[in-house]
């Protein structure tokens, strides 16, 4: 599925690694996506 680069921004915006995940880049969208939780707990 072909996202639109504003697509993947806005979810940067709302959840950082979202849009890493968009592109494909799972690990490293999964370890920005623990890193935001761990440093807003």
């Amino acid at each position: 599925m072909n996202r639109s680069p504003f697509e993947k921004l806005m979810w940067s915006i709302a959840l950082p690694g979202f849009g890493q995940f968009l592109n494909g880049k799972y690990f490293k969208g999964t370890a920005l996506l623990i890193l935001e939780f761990l440093i807003n707990v």
